[in-house]
């Protein structure tokens, strides 16, 4: 199992400032963020998600379009 910790204002940074280090620790540092920025992705797109079904709920149970 893979827990990662990310912060939901700001996302992790790009493969290419991470790129500095070489070796295994590098490559890893990449894989780690590249991870991060997944579900990073995955949060914000399900909190659009959620936007816009309270929307249709509240569209369906008012009437209004």
């Amino acid at each position: 199992m893979v827990v990662l910790a990310i912060r939901a204002d700001e996302p992790p940074p790009e493969d290419l400032q991470l790129r500095r280090g070489a070796g295994r620790q590098g490559i890893a540092r990449v894989r780690r963020a590249q991870l991060a920025r997944l579900a990073w992705e995955a949060v914000a797109q399900s909190a659009v998600l959620a936007e816009i079904d309270s929307a249709l709920l509240f569209s369906v149970n008012t009437g209004l379009d």
